[in-house]
């Protein structure tokens, strides 16, 4: 586990943390007894529970390696600001009713300050990153050499994919990723993940390399949130060891007018971004 710098603007109120658990091209898991001997040190009851009742293992190995990675940022922050040393499982990471990781547990109630969380994973690393704040925050992350097929018209609107065409054709690949990350990374901190569609989070500007795009609910979002209509929400870009890393910030996020239906429930803060050409599946 190592510190991951964040793009863009000053993040000294954030801390993200990178966690590497190794690729596994043939599917095979670590060790179970590894992974049990894992959960067992870090993992509060509520969490087991969670994680006992997943069927893959592949999905059992992210799904702890996320909340490990989590639980160091918290970690982290709570010894760099308030000098508190906690143990992982005194720090609990559950989800709310849509599917948000919230920091919970004995160690936050000793600190006595609300803290956000976001958690990504892509192929053999998990990151986190939280911060003292009650804004939602959102994080993600993708290899570059990661292909997905031709997802750009479900992806981008024709705006959006000739914002995309006016830089160098050779990087063209590697800017489609990073937009698509930005608006992984925006709709984790409104927390509600893109309702089924990346179109729902409509760029209004980015530069030619996009380190920065600035976005808007659209379509979907835009019906569940109101409040959030015409409000810029920006998510910043960099690559860090070939991963591409987005991460934003939502102030006060709005809570929506109508009942999320069955369809929106996941958990938006931790899916890991599917082919965009079909409904992303929340996890």
């Amino acid at each position: 586990m190592c510190e991951m710098p964040l793009p863009g603007r000053a993040t000294a109120d954030l801390t993200c943390v990178r966690l590497e658990f190794g690729e596994d091209p043939q599917g095979v898991a670590e060790p179970p007894q590894a992974l049990q001997d894992l959960a067992d040190a870090s993992l509060e009851p509520e969490e087991r529970a969670a994680w006992d009742a997943l069927r893959s293992a592949p999905r059992r190995r992210e799904w702890l390696m996320g909340r490990l990675a989590a639980k160091d940022a918290v970690r982290h922050r709570l010894e760099a600001t308030r000098g508190l040393a906690a143990a992982r499982d005194a720090i609990a990471i559950r989800p709310d009713a849509w599917g948000r990781p919230r920091v919970a547990g004995p160690a936050v109630a000793t600190a006595g300050t609300p803290i956000s969380v976001s958690i990504a994973h892509t192929r053999g690393v998990a990151a986190a990153v939280a911060g003292e704040t009650s804004d939602g925050l959102g994080l993600d992350i993708e290899r570059t050499d990661r292909r997905r097929g031709d997802y750009e018209r479900a992806a981008f609107s024709d705006e959006e994919r000739r914002r995309l065409d006016a830089g160098p054709a050779d990087r063209r690949v590697e800017r489609a990723l990073r937009l698509f990350c930005a608006k992984e990374a925006v709709a984790k901190a409104i927390g509600r993940g893109l309702l089924g569609s990346p179109l729902n989070l409509s760029v209004v500007d980015c530069d030619a390399e996009v380190t920065r795009a600035d976005l808007e609910v659209a379509g979907s979002l835009a019906r569940a949130l109101p409040g959030l209509r015409g409000r810029r929400l920006t998510a910043w870009i960099g690559t860090s060891d070939r991963i591409v890393v987005a991460w934003a910030r939502c102030e006060a996020p709005p809570v929506p007018w109508r009942a999320v239906g069955a369809d929106d429930v996941g958990d938006p803060q931790e899916r890991e971004p599917a082919a965009p050409s079909a409904t992303p599946a929340l996890t």
